[in-house]
């Protein structure tokens, strides 16, 4: 009785110790014991089959990689928007650039008509609205 409330039951001092078998006396168990303590085990998942324990850590791994997977295609996908992003602010700035030359010829022209204007009729023309 003592046997199986051992091994239902540790208490933390057994657990720090380092298991709840460290807490039972080796020369006092029998044959049963020790296949109730296996049971036990097996029952509250202390003690796993092997084949368990390699398919775990198999679908662990694959977790992982697909997670790594998933990460590198999302950074890949940052790295083609950073380029798409980059492009278009080098638009923009050719654009911008290209519309100020625009405004600088506008005003050339506009003060080269108005000149001609005054020098053929003698007069300053009306502002264009």
């Amino acid at each position: 009785m003592t046997l199986l409330w051992l091994a239902l039951a540790p208490t933390a001092a057994e657990v720090a110790a380092g298991g709840w078998l460290d807490a039972i006396d080796i020369s006092q168990v029998s044959a049963w014991s020790i296949v109730a303590i296996f049971v036990i085990a097996i029952l509250r998942g202390w003690l796993v089959p092997r084949r368990t324990l390699m398919d775990r850590v198999e679908d662990k791994e694959a977790t992982i990689k697909d997670k790594n997977l998933t990460i590198a295609a999302k950074d890949a996908t940052i790295a083609a928007k950073d380029v798409e992003v980059a492009s278009w602010r080098d638009a923009a700035t050719t654009s911008q650039g290209q519309v100020n030359e625009l405004l600088e010829a506008g005003r050339t022209t506009q003060h080269v008509i108005t000149s001609l204007s005054e020098a053929v009729d003698g007069r300053r023309p009306e502002a264009p609205r």
